[in-house]
């Protein structure tokens, strides 16, 4: 006796995997003049780590309006891989002024040496206490469109000015202890997976998956997990390299936990870039029952069937997506009708559970 559970994926053309690098600090800082400013940028070097040492202003900035030179910082050492999409930028800023006059004035990215797109400066007035400011998010590029090498250029990087805001006495004179950049971007992986289930046979589950091309594919990781979070490694099998044809896999694990097995399929190519599959579950009991589907394809209505009367036994039919479209109880009956009422077309997933939380998965199909 066997129950099944599976889920197809179609992912065309590739499997895009979202990652991120940094946050990163910089390397080298210098300072450029900005015409009609109040002082130069000093003692840069501090912004390369968090140590309560810090960058400032090399003149107090004591009236409003008066603001900095640019305090830049490059060499931020990305290694973005080269078939990359940049995505966006953070930028944190660890910054005070124990007398709260300090704000920002102009925030802009470096590329090619030179300032570009949006100035991301923010209006409120600095803490008088360290404390960091992000800027920016994973899908922000700050105005400007981004190649992976202008990226892991050493001349890109960032430009800061700041500002004497206005009101009451007291000088500004910034604390910036830490600058970092964090770049977000997608790659594309080279698999092409067009199913990927899950079999229950005799206490054993077997994972099946298909991927319509390869390229560059170094291998397959299956991981599993109690809960649906924590995954570990159980099992691994090469890949094909480079292929235009449909390739099968399968594995066996023959120790499924005894609820429910989370089941997710990770691929890596010869670059170590990797990503995952959509995860899949599966209990996979003995049941002391059996049940049949008919007809399976059906149009409006279908019929469940049990080889035994079914005492307290409950139904869920699932979508291909894991929503419920339905629930059934049954009180005492061997059998039952499920109308297609408003259930689009498409393929559902019938759980049956009997008093003594036995389960078994059906993959049923409306016309």
């Amino acid at each position: 006796m066997k129950y099944s559970l599976i889920i197809f994926l179609i992912f065309y053309v590739y499997i895009i995997n979202g990652q991120s690098q940094g946050p990163n600090f910089g390397s080298v800082t210098s300072n450029t003049v900005i015409t009609g400013s109040s002082s130069a940028t000093t003692n840069r070097t501090n912004v390369f780590v968090s140590d309560n040492l810090y960058a400032s202003n090399t003149i107090n900035l004591g009236s409003t309006g008066n603001f900095s030179d640019y305090l830049v910082v490059t060499g931020f050492g990305f290694s973005i891989p080269t078939n990359a999409t940049i995505t966006g930028f953070e930028v944190n800023i660890e910054r005070s002024d124990i007398n709260g006059k300090c704000k920002d004035n102009i925030l802009s990215l470096i590329k090619g040496g030179a300032l570009i797109g949006t100035n991301k400066a923010l209006n409120p007035a600095w803490p008088t206490t360290d404390d960091v400011q992000l800027y920016g998010s994973s899908a922000d590029l700050w105005g400007a469109a981004w190649t992976p090498a202008d990226v892991n250029s050493s001349a890109f990087g960032l430009a800061f000015s700041w500002n004497r805001t206005g009101g009451g006495s007291g000088s500004a004179f910034a604390q910036i202890d830490l600058i970092t950049i964090k770049v977000y971007y997608t790659q594309p992986l080279p698999v092409e997976l067009i199913a990927f289930n899950t079999e229950c046979l005799n206490g054993n589950v077997i994972i099946r998956w298909s991927t319509a091309t390869q390229n560059n594919n170094d291998y397959f990781t299956l991981e599993k997990s109690s809960n649906g979070i924590d995954f570990r490694v159980f099992d691994s099998i090469d890949g094909d390299g480079n292929s235009l044809i449909q390739n099968n896999y399968s594995l066996k694990d023959d120790e499924p936990f005894e609820q429910l097995t989370y089941y997710r399929l990770k691929q890596t190519d010869f670059s170590r870039n990797y990503t995952y599959s959509q995860v899949i579950a599966l209990e996979c009991s003995l049941a002391n029952f059996d049940v049949t589907i008919h007809p399976n394809p059906f149009n409006s209505q279908t019929v469940i069937s049990f080889d035994k009367e079914q005492i307290n036994t409950s139904i869920k039919i699932t979508n291909s997506f894991g929503q419920e479209i339905k629930s059934i109880f049954i009180a005492n009956s061997k059998q039952i009708a499920i109308e297609k009422g408003n259930m689009a077309p498409g393929i559902y997933f019938v759980q049956i559970f009997n008093k003594s939380q036995n389960i078994i998965n059906k993959k049923v199909v409306i016309q």
